[in-house]
């Protein structure tokens, strides 16, 4: 970090230079790397936080000026709002640029990557050669019918600039190579069927269960300072607005690598057990996974379905908002607020970028959202984010 009358770029690879002279005014950081001019950070107090979006155009005015004692011939392409808890991050070589929540500012070994590889990730897959253009069978490919239409309904989907896609269709697809593999790791015994080779929840079930929730809290415990939705979860319990499906998944991979024994659904049924738990079985791993990390962390006294949660915090949330006031939510508002509800049962976060993916697409998209709400727009998306969790 330097002061603009102190500026000294062959200090380190990375260098942030406060109050950089523009021709257009002062911005209040810029970034270097190898003393290139990378990104510019916008800096706004932590009250602005829920209107952040609203200065991307400054930012934007900043990354194109004239900056001051160097040859700046091409905007800079690293684009930062931050009020200190919130940052949002733009690549402007993006097809369609815009800004996205991310837990802090990249590091000058990753810009300078991102540099090197010339064009942004998203360029990239957009510009992607088609798998199959002349619509060849599938069987001509060496693919399944099925396989062939995934990948291009994922062609479609970068061409669209909806990169999140990819997370959409692998996902469900681990889930089911996972457990294709767990089947076949059971072992059968065809001379003696009458033998019972495995009798782990019929026998001392109770000791069972809780030896299992304890190994699976001891794992959560002992990764919460190496996993971002951990520590959030565990050291920043109000920041739990900030935990997005990456973050989770992150979580999903390494208990997966480290303690398969531990695996959710397996967790669940031992609470479920222990809790006498009667309520729904979980939408899928991944939500059975943050119901089990909240109650573990001692944020739900007892075992319940996330997106249950969702459910009855969105109910309260829309209780509060219409209480004491004629100005409640059109049908048509409600509607869509309750599309966002289902989001963030399924996928703990809803960002700017979800609401050109399904449902939100069908429907008119970012659009519409600003038809419907207007300025309301982006406070309403972090007040669900907050509330819809909590």
């Amino acid at each position: 970090m330097q002061d603009k009358k102190a500026i000294d770029l062959n200090a380190g690879a990375g260098i942030a230079v406060r109050e950089y002279q523009t021709d257009i005014g002062p911005a209040d950081y810029v970034l270097f790397v190898d003393k290139t001019a990378l990104g510019v950070i916008e800096a706004k107090k932590e009250e602005v936080g829920q209107n952040i979006t609203t200065v991307e155009d400054q930012t934007s005015g900043y990354a194109g000026a004239k900056l001051k004692w160097i040859n700046n011939n091409q905007p800079v392409p690293f684009l930062y709002e931050s009020t200190g808890t919130i940052t949002r991050f733009t690549d402007a070589r993006d097809p369609k640029p815009r800004s996205r929540e991310v837990f802090s500012f990249h590091r000058p070994e990753t810009m300078r990557a991102w540099v090197e590889a010339g064009t942004s990730l998203r360029a990239r897959l957009a510009a992607m050669p088609l798998l199959n253009p002349q619509k060849r069978p599938a069987a001509e490919l060496g693919l399944r019918d099925c396989q062939e239409a995934a990948v291009t309904k994922l062609e479609i989907s970068f061409k669209d600039n909806r990169p999140r896609a990819l997370i959409t269709i692998v996902s469900p697809l681990v889930e089911l190579l996972d457990s294709i593999r767990r089947e076949k790791e059971q072992t059968l015994n065809h001379e003696h069927f009458d033998t019972l080779r495995r009798a782990e929840w019929d026998k001392d079930a109770r000791q069972n269960a809780e030896a299992l929730a304890r190994d699976f809290s001891a794992w959560l415990l002992a990764n919460r300072e190496q996993l971002t939705a951990l520590t959030i979860f565990y050291a920043q319990p109000a920041r739990r607005r900030e935990v997005t499906f990456a973050m989770l998944e992150a979580v999903m991979t390494k208990l997966r690598a480290d303690a398969p024994r531990t695996a959710p659904l397996r967790v669940w049924q031992a609470y479920r057990q222990l809790e006498n738990y009667q309520g729904r079985q979980p939408l899928n791993e991944l939500t059975a996974l943050v119901a089990l990390i909240r109650r573990a962390c001692g944020i739900d006294a007892k075992l319940a379905a996330f997106d249950d949660t969702v459910r009855r915090n969105f109910q309260d949330w829309i209780m509060r908002k219409h209480a004491g006031t004629p100005d409640k939510f059109t049908g048509a508002q409600t509607a869509w607020l309750q599309m966002i509800r289902d989001h963030i049962s399924t996928s703990f976060h809803l960002e700017r970028d979800d609401l050109d993916m399904a449902p939100f697409d069908s429907e008119g998209g970012l659009g519409k959202m600003f038809q419907l709400f207007g300025e309301r727009t982006d406070p309403l998306i972090a007040e669900l984010n907050e509330a819809l969790v909590a």
